[in-house]
Formats: C-alpha cells, sequence, structure tokens
C-alpha cells in the first residue's frame, strides 16, 4: 500500500511539472538563489545595505532559505543591528535547528548587546552540534571573561588554540583572562605570542603595555603604549593608558598632551585620573 502511495506520488509530480505547474515554484526558487549568490558576493565587498536587499529578496521568493537569513543576520551583526541580527538568526534556526552558524552567530550578537548568559547557551548548543568548532569556543571564551569566569575562559581559550593553534585573538583574549587572575607574566606571554601571529596588532601592545604598568615598569609600558598610537592613531585608550604612565613619572606635560589627544578622539577619561593629573600639576606650579 506504501509503495502504491509512493508511487502515486511520483506519477502525479511528472504530470505536475509535464503540465508545467511545478515551473514557477523551481523559477522560483532558482531566482532565490541568484539574489543569495549576488548578496553572499555583496557581503564578501562589504557592499552591505546592497546585501541586505540581495537577501532580503531571497526570501521573498523562498522564506524557507535558512542560509538567507544567516547570511543577512551576519550582515546586521556587521552594521550593529544586532536586534535585527538575533531575528534573522533565531529564523534559521526554527528552520534549520543543527545549523552550527546559526547558533554561534547569535551567540555573538547576544554576546554584544550584553547579554552574556544567553549568548553562552547559544555557543554550547553550537559545540553541541560540532565540538571541533575553534571559533566557537573562542567566543564562549569572551562570554565567560566578560563575566569573570576567568577558568572557564582560560579553558575555551585553551580549546581553541589547541584546535587553531595560529589563533592570534585566542592568546590575546587568554591574555587578558590571565590577567583577570593577576597571572601577569602569564598575560605578558600570551600578548606577545599575539603579536607574533598577527602583525600591528595594536591591542595586543595596548593591553601588554597596562600589565607592564601595573607591574610598575613605566617605561616598557610607554613604549608599548606609543607603539599601539603609531599602529592605530585612533586608539583613545592606549593615550589614555600612556597619559596615567606619564603621571606616574612626573611627566604632567606629556600626560595633558596625550589626555588632550583622548578628548579629541572622543575618548571616555577617567575623572579621577583627571582630578588627581590637576592636582598634581597645580602643586607642581606652586612649588
Amino acid at each position: 500500500m506504501r509503495i502504491a502511495a509512493v508511487r502515486a506520488w511520483a506519477l502525479l509530480t511528472v504530470m505536475m511539472v509535464s503540465l508545467g505547474w511545478l515551473a514557477p515554484v523551481i523559477a522560483a526558487e532558482e531566482s532565490a538563489e541568484t539574489y543569495f549568490n549576488q548578496g553572499s558576493t555583496q557581503l564578501q565587498a562589504q557592499n552591505f545595505d546592497a546585501a541586505i536587499d540581495s537577501f532580503s529578496q531571497a526570501l521573498k521568493l523562498n522564506p524557507k532559505h535558512a542560509k538567507a537569513y544567516v547570511n543577512r543576520g551576519l550582515v546586521y551583526s556587521l552594521k550593529g543591528q544586532y536586534p535585527e541580527a538575533v531575528a534573522d538568526f533565531s529564523e534559521a534556526i526554527k528552520l534549520d535547528p543543527k545549523d552550527v552558524l546559526a547558533y554561534s552567530n547569535r551567540g555573538n550578537a547576544y554576546e554584544r548587546q550584553g547579554q552574556l548568559d544567553r549568548a553562552i547557551q547559544d555557543f554550547a548548543m553550537a559545540l553541541e552540534i560540532n565540538p571541533q568548532d575553534a571559533p566557537t569556543y573562542f567566543s564562549r571564551g569572551i562570554a565567560y571573561r566578560k563575566k569573570g569566569r576567568f577558568d572557564e575562559a582560560l579553558a575555551d581559550f585553551n580549546k581553541a588554540l589547541e584546535l587553531n593553534p595560529q589563533m592570534a585573538d585566542a592568546y590575546q583574549n587568554r591574555g587578558l583572562a590571565y590577567q583577570g587572575k593577576r597571572n601577569y607574566e602569564a598575560a605578558i606571554a600570551d600578548f606577545t605570542k599575539a603579536m607574533e601571529l598577527k602583525a600591528n596588532n595594536a591591542g595586543a601592545y595596548a593591553s601588554r603595555g597596562l600589565v607592564y604598568a601595573i607591574q610598575g615598569a613605566l617605561d616598557k609600558a610607554i613604549a608599548d603604549f606609543t607603539q599601539a598610537v603609531e599602529i592605530d592613531p585612533q586608539h583613545a585608550e592606549a593615550y589614555q593608558y600612556r597619559a596615567m604612565a606619564y603621571f606616574g613619572q612626573g611627566k604632567f606635560g606629556q600626560a595633558w598632551a596625550d589626555v588632550r589627544k583622548v578628548k579629541f578622539l572622543g575618548g571616555k577619561l577617567d575623572p579621577d585620573f583627571i582630578k588627581e593629573l590637576s592636582q598634581a600639576s597645580a602643586d607642581t606650579l606652586k612649588e
């Protein structure tokens, strides 16, 4: 009976094709794929608005195109439109509950919005589907680090590096986790390794400089902060850190120069530091 039903359905399908009944459906799916491929090319070219339009057209023609939801969600994430990204990744998961990229990217969108517990849940789901996904271990490590759960963060960064020993960002973020645990020598080693793997890594120089400053090695700290701003002249945090290091050396004029640079870049200054610098500068003038 079951075999007969299958044969009947196959015969009906042949008849529908021969009569042209399925032609509009097939054409719509082919057109959807064309728009999807176009959107993917635009995404690679960072033409984000055009990519969104193309993926939207693909979904209009084929509302069950899970990968179009994933890619459009990725574009929304790159544009900083995280609620829209979460909505698209969620639709993709409904259509394909085993889509690792949908879970991991939704986790990243949650993490960017500060919803760390939701992010960790999504990363866990992605790793349940694919336990060998280094980027997802890395992303979950960041979420754990931001929650102050440094041991769990270290475990995830270690796993990411086991799977991909060339992942410079994993070394850099593991360094931040070590810094959180006050294991400064391990932090310095990781920041240094991140620099070796990724040229012109301003963030790693700024992070290592901060650890040197914490240790009281102000000359080394200033050298790293200087390297960071030479690589990235828009790195406001590095200017502020360097201002603090100059303050520690009693070089108030150079500290004020960096404070002005932070203000020019629109960075956020520590009001307590500015108060201390102002007082110290005033006392110097009185002498």
